[in-house]
């Protein structure tokens, strides 16, 4: 049903101190100081403006007072202004901070702010937004004319009900509360914030509603009663977030469901998909935006790295599109290893044998060197840090000499021993770089 505004022909109320205990003549009341008025229109004087109370225009009043600060503690409508109305029309006027004068004109203001109250507001956006400025854009239109609601109101965004609720006029449970958060405070045209995400990620965490469609719908609370509830509109709820340590062990066998993938093969939009942290957990995000797709709930190999990092990296379009490994090693301040293996001295020949040309030793020159020098490298007890190997467009860890990958082959992660030749081919030729003391695992 459309909002029907509440418009009268003349003012109500008056001053309180002037208004008797009153009796019904007509549509109006006489003072007991003007007995020449008896049959004839009361008028209560208010300063200098006649305040006339039609009865018709009353019960307008006192019916749009109960369905907005009055919803409580609802009045007769009964279209009587008595000191009680009166009272009401005061404490309301301090409510919305106006000057508590008992009277409520056709075009005074406290007549438009409820009014403004009284009308639900509209959702007219509801969609993904930047990550970083709140995640989701949601606006309203909503037509109380002051920038934001009387802190006796709870302007709720509420989260993932499949109907409305049921509860105008009644008491909201404090259910209800657990799945919303209160948007009183923001921008109508941008209610999700930086600062208010983390709330509306947990109510989301609540619901379970992980990679679904999620319903909206703002709620204009007062006294814990219902006075209206807007239109509904769906969002695409994130993918399940990650909740553990950021290491790459622990990320990578962490039990989850759905199982994160590999999406990094193929071109836009699968290339650079990543972890970012928002409160206690990590939310997987292409770009500026949120992931809502399982079957885009993962990464490729660089993002692995740069996302136990967190590490930004470069997304498409771009002049080269993958934020390739040198950059990465660069932004994590990795340094080229240089190793030349230590031979023993070659044994004396005998006598009369030609002497044994010496052997090459194996090296790793400016980070670069074959599979077997690196697995001779790693050979050494103390070499238990953290460093980035890498050989054409893949790149992965190594923590205390065993490999760690988000690899297209696994469809996800996997790990090895840098020994192993199925983790690292003797005859390829890798780029191993070392990480500072702040990059250790």
């Amino acid at each position: 049903m459309a909002f029907q505004k509440t418009t009268i022909s003349a003012a109500v109320g008056g001053d309180p101190s002037r208004i008797p205990t009153p009796g019904p003549w007509g549509d109006h009341w006489l003072t007991p100081w003007d007995p020449g008025l008896v049959g004839s229109p009361m008028q209560i004087p208010q300063s200098s403006t006649e305040v006339p109370n039609h009865a018709e225009d009353v019960r307008k009043i006192e019916a749009l007072l109960n369905d907005t600060l009055r919803i409580a503690r609802p009045m007769p409508v009964d279209g009587i202004c008595d000191h009680q109305l009166v009272s009401v029309i005061c404490d309301v006027q301090r409510e919305l901070g106006l000057t508590p004068d008992g009277v409520i004109s056709p075009t005074g203001k406290t007549l438009r702010l409820l009014n403004g109250i009284a009308h639900p507001a509209e959702l007219t956006k509801a969609q993904v937004g930047n990550f970083e400025k709140g995640m989701y854009d949601i606006a309203y239109r909503e037509y109380y004319e002051d920038p934001k609601f009387p802190a006796c109101f709870d302007l709720l965004l509420s989260l993932g009900n499949a109907n409305p609720m049921v509860y105008v006029g009644g008491e909201v449970p404090a259910s209800e509360y657990e799945f919303a958060i209160d948007v009183r405070e923001e921008r109508r045209s941008d209610v999700l914030t930086k600062d208010n995400i983390v709330k509306f990620l947990d109510a989301l965490a609540r619901l379970k509603l992980w990679a679904k469609k999620c319903k909206l719908r703002l709620y204009l609370i007062h006294e814990r009663r219902l006075v209206w509830q807007s239109n509904e509109r769906e969002i695409d709820a994130p993918v399940a977030p990650y909740e553990g340590r950021l290491t790459p062990a622990a990320f990578g066998t962490a039990p989850s469901q759905p199982k994160m993938v590999y999406v990094g093969t193929g071109g836009h939009p699968f290339i650079g998909r990543r972890l970012w942290k928002i409160g206690a957990k990590y939310w997987f995000r292409y770009g500026s935006r949120v992931t809502t797709e399982n079957q885009h709930r993962g990464m490729d190999c660089i993002n692995f790295v740069g996302s136990v990092y967190q590490i930004a990296t470069r997304l498409p379009p771009t002049a080269n599109p993958y934020f390739s490994s040198p950059n990465m090693a660069d932004e994590l301040g990795a340094s080229p290893v240089v190793w030349t293996e230590t031979l023993p001295p070659p044994a004396p020949p005998q006598p009369g044998q030609q002497p044994v040309p010496p052997q090459q030793p194996l090296q790793i020159a400016n980070g670069q060197g074959t599979g077997e020098a690196i697995k001779k490298y790693f050979e050494d007890p103390t070499r238990t840090q953290t460093y980035l190997i890498w050989t054409g467009g893949h790149i992965r860890i190594i923590v205390n000499k065993t490999v760690h990958e988000w690899a297209h082959s696994s469809n996800g992660y996997k790990s090895g021993p840098v020994s192993a030749e199925a983790t690292v081919k003797d005859n390829t030729t890798y780029h191993l770089y070392s990480l500072p003391a702040n990059r250790q695992f």
